[in-house]
């Protein structure tokens, strides 16, 4: 397996394919899924047909290698990679109208995904789960067609939030009272996090939208 140069690679023309606003965002993109994969693979994006592939690196590239929560972040970026269909998405960088993720647009924000936890053992919301949960999310509500689709009305967030759970191996759940708070139970610990999307008095002059670039992720 260390000698094999492609470890994801695409046989029926399933794939996941990937844009990005910027360098910020493809820097923060390669970065975060190059960490999880824990110097066993890289992420390779092709330039011509924006499509993501993980290779192993020279002289290594053996998943039993892996931590567990490094497996998990492999298998879970493998069905998204290997699933059915393509999936296409955007990666962004401090952009005001993505809260992390905009589901409908297919963007996600690599600013907001790295104000969780680095440390993908630490209980609570990470870096690595966040983006796991949005690239299933997408996977999910695409349907292997490359756009959001007629089913979008089902529950994408549930199975995206159990992936998420695979990375992070705690539950997480979302709290009913209050809005933008998310519990993490593992081994009867729970950690709690709220998930600040607005900065008082910074206001568009129209839309009513604010003038968020970064989200503020509090532990409670």
């Amino acid at each position: 397996m260390g000698n094999n140069p492609v470890l994801i690679s695409d046989h029926l023309g399933d794939s996941l394919n990937v844009t990005f606003s910027g360098q910020d965002a493809k820097n923060a993109f390669y970065m975060l899924i190059n960490d999880g994969l824990e110097g066993q693979f890289r992420l390779h994006v092709n330039k011509d047909n924006n499509r993501a592939t993980l290779k192993a690196i020279d002289g290594k590239g053996d998943v039993s290698k892996l931590s567990k929560h490094g497996k998990a972040f492999y298998n879970e970026l493998q069905t998204v990679m290997n699933g059915r269909g393509d999936t296409n998405v955007e990666a962004v960088f401090a952009d005001s109208e993505v809260h992390t993720g905009r589901f409908y647009a297919s963007k996600f924000d690599m600013a907001d995904i790295n104000q969780f936890n680095s440390d993908v053992t630490e209980l609570g919301g990470t870096a690595m789960g966040k983006l796991i949960h949005e690239l299933h999310e997408q996977y999910s509500g695409q349907g292997g067609s490359g756009r959001i689709g007629s089913s979008v009305f089902k529950n994408h967030h549930g199975p995206a939030s159990r992936a998420e759970d695979r990375v992070n191996m705690s539950t997480r759940s979302d709290d009913p009272n209050r809005g933008n708070t998310q519990h993490f139970t593992r081994n009867g610990q729970t950690a709690t996090i709220y998930i600040r999307t607005k900065n008082p008095g910074t206001w568009k002059s129209w839309g009513f939208r604010t003038n968020r670039s970064i989200i503020q992720v509090e532990k409670q």
